[in-house]
């Protein structure tokens, strides 16, 4: 194919991209996700960490490099995904998301259960003729292997994802224990979007009236610009956020190699159960990630409770003097300009005791004192941008 075919190829690819609906009801989401946490931060703390729209830009950008890289991948290596799959993931992934399951909307889940369904109906269910006789007869000649090499990718590239996390990416906020005490914890809340070109058997689109075909070696293919999700929602209660999401990156990365390896192997095992057996394992192995990390968090003692002195830091505004000052979620503040703060009337009063320059004690989670400063200027959060846990 000359680079004129390709270059049309791509902008199809990336014109059926946006008119994908999964493309807008996860960006959708992203803004939805954005206008809550907002309004969460107003109610908790009065002020917001970022407007709504950094959500959308944290969720879109940074998926979009982690696409790209699976793109080149699966079009280097030839491999080629039945359109069935992708149209029943692409589903599922609206079915997920819409009705806030989240938790299900991961490449593991989706790719998963969608190769599993592409095996077994086919098994259960064989109509003769017609429409759904042609789809089930279509499946039933699809290599299906390289669904579980793209699941494998798109898992490693969610937790590389999760593994960049910085430490302003989670959200604090605040609710009252059954003991009626106020206590503060940090959420991860997150749809990404991950675009990438993928091969998808010419027959199919050609039937579909959508794409030209172009031959790859002696191969009908053409190219598809598919909308591919990672979810994750994260409540942290008893950890320190960023330290919290990087650990269950790293499991995801783990079992991400671990399913490239599963997916290797299905080239060389002449089982057609075994690729249903991996797919089911995909997403067993991470739904255990999920409950291991929620077990952890409550079994965890909390750390952002109301201390017996001081202040409890419940977050840190962005680019705020506390930030300056690597103060970080969880410390606690003990004393201000000389003067010992016992709430938050008593911390502003301190700052304004020198409202050009504050000093600062603070007492770590491993429980030792240090004292930090730092040069305040006009126009600073009247806080120096610490979101306090309540008092009683």
């Amino acid at each position: 194919m000359d680079w004129t075919m390709w270059l049309w190829e791509i902008a199809r690819a990336i014109g059926w991209f946006f008119a994908n609906p999964l493309t807008y009801v996860i960006i959708g989401t992203a803004l939805l996700i954005g206008s809550k946490r907002v309004k969460q931060e107003r109610k908790d703390f009065k002020t917001r960490l970022y407007p709504p729209l950094y959500d959308v830009l944290v969720s879109v950008g940074p998926g979009i490099l982690y696409g790209l890289i699976v793109s080149v991948l699966i079009i280097v290596s030839g491999l080629f995904v039945p359109l069935e799959v992708l149209i029943l993931a692409g589903l599922l992934w609206i079915l997920f998301i819409v009705t806030g399951l989240l938790r299900f909307a991961t490449p593991a889940h989706v790719l998963g259960l969608s190769l599993i369904a592409a095996y077994v109906v086919p098994l259960l269910w064989n109509p003769a003729g017609g429409f759904w006789g042609g789809v089930i007869s279509s499946l039933e000649a699809a290599d299906l292997r390289p669904v579980l090499v793209l699941t494998a990718l798109l898992v490693l590239g969610e937790g590389l994802l999760l593994l960049r996390t910085k430490r302003h990416h989670t959200s604090p906020y605040l609710f009252k224990t059954p003991r009626g005490k106020w206590q503060g914890a940090h959420r991860l809340k997150r749809v990404w979007l991950l675009p990438a070109f993928i091969l998808v058997p010419g027959d199919a689109l050609q039937a579909a009236g959508w794409w030209p075909l172009f031959p790859i070696e002696g191969t009908s293919l053409s190219l598809l610009l598919f909308p591919f999700a990672a979810a994750l929602k994260l409540n942290i209660t008893g950890s320190v956020p960023q330290e919290a999401v990087r650990r269950t990156g790293g499991k995801v990365l783990l079992w991400g190699l671990i399913l490239a390896v599963a997916a290797g192997a299905g080239y060389f095992v002449d089982y057609p159960v075994y690729l249903a057996s991996a797919a089911a394992a995909a997403l067993l192995g991470r739904e255990w990630i999920t409950w291991s990390q929620k077990r952890r968090e409550t079994s965890s003692r909390p750390i952002y409770t109301v201390p017996d002195r001081g202040l409890r830091v419940a977050g840190i505004l962005p680019y705020s003097p506390a930030e300056k000052m690597d103060i970080k979620p969880g410390e606690i503040i003990t004393r201000v300009n000389g003067r010992t703060v016992t709430n938050e009337n008593e911390l502003y009063q301190a700052i304004q005791l020198n409202s050009a320059y504050s000093k600062i004690g603070v007492v770590d989670l491993n429980q030792e004192l240090r004292y930090t400063q730092i040069a305040v200027y006009a126009n600073e959060h009247y806080l120096l941008g610490l979101l306090l846990v309540k008092q009683e």
